[in-house]
């Protein structure tokens, strides 16, 4: 653990925007590069296969599964990342996707009663809002060791 006279090489913009330590820490940059090339993967292939999906129904599978699959692979590189942090940093990263979770779960809860209820139709890519309360998380505890 730092002294209160150090200063945490953790910055809040990377912490917040990125969800990691920065591309200093181990495993930063390629997880970055990874992650960055994985959603250029997404967007590139939904604005090429769009336009013939009408045409051609058997592109709305890739379409589909698309996104799924590259969330997929950015989650097992989010693990890599994590498991090549030393022990802290692994700790507040581990900490903010279990709190995550925990309020993706009452979110989801309290969203899917209110639809049942009243016959909302919601999004699913809401989901991608939980990613800021991780961060948000994530720099709360950080700060503490800052």
């Amino acid at each position: 653990m730092q002294s209160h006279e150090d200063k945490s090489s953790w910055t809040t913009g990377s912490i917040l925007l990125l969800g990691t330590f920065g591309p200093g820490s181990p495993g930063g940059r390629s997880f970055h590069t990874a992650c960055y090339s994985a959603l250029g993967a997404l967007v590139l292939g939904v604005l090429l296969l769009t336009p013939f999906a009408k045409s051609y129904p058997l592109l709305r599978w890739p379409i589909a599964i698309l996104p799924g699959v590259v969330f997929t692979f950015i989650a097992w590189r989010l693990w890599l990342y994590v498991s090549q942090l030393d022990e802290l940093s692994r700790r507040l990263q581990l900490e903010a996707m279990a709190i995550t979770y925990l309020v993706g779960m009452a979110a989801a809860l309290l969203l899917g009663g209110l639809a049942m209820i009243f016959g909302w139709n919601i999004n699913p890519g809401i989901y991608l809002f939980l990613d800021i309360v991780r961060a948000f998380v994530l720099v709360k505890q950080a700060r503490r060791y800052a």
